[in-house]
């Protein structure tokens, strides 16, 4: 049975990403330059489209202060972020605070000992959560550029 472009464009189109072509859809694509045509286009529209714009959008800008405002009255760029030399300036503290454990032992049970540094590795780990987890989209940011290149 003889099907017009139109229908194999639809078959097509009803696709999923990456889902396999039928038998009878490949051997028009194959037979058809037209339909191939289009495929292609779109093919490359798809691959123009998962490109970044190169268009610079201020994080600053009025326009997403606004809308944000609008979502959330609460809502303050300011607040949200704290500062990578605090974090810094913790970790720090936190590494000084184990090497002061390990050379200054205090002369105590060993229970109270190992609940200190199981207490100080509970802290550590909890800080590094917090740390990963208030700056994930830098860290998300940082993983996309590095696929892009």
């Amino acid at each position: 049975m003889k099907h017009s472009c139109d229908f194999y464009m639809d078959q097509y189109l009803s696709l999923d990403k990456g889902e396999r072509l039928s038998a009878s859809l490949t051997l028009h694509l194959l037979t058809c330059p037209k339909c191939r045509t289009e495929v292609r286009s779109l093919l490359k529209a798809e691959k123009l489209l998962k490109k970044p714009l190169d268009i610079p959008v201020p994080i600053e800008s009025d326009t997403i202060t606004t809308v944000m405002k609008e979502i959330d009255p609460s809502y303050n760029l300011r607040e949200c972020k704290v500062s990578f030399m605090q974090w810094i300036i913790t970790g720090i503290f936190m590494i000084l605070c184990v090497i002061a454990l390990s050379i200054f032992p205090i002369p105590i049970t060993e229970m109270v000992a190992l609940l200190s540094y199981g207490m100080l590795a509970l802290m550590i780990v909890g800080y590094c959560i917090a740390f990963i987890g208030s700056n994930l989209d830098f860290f998300i940011k940082k993983m996309e550029t590095a696929k892009i290149k």
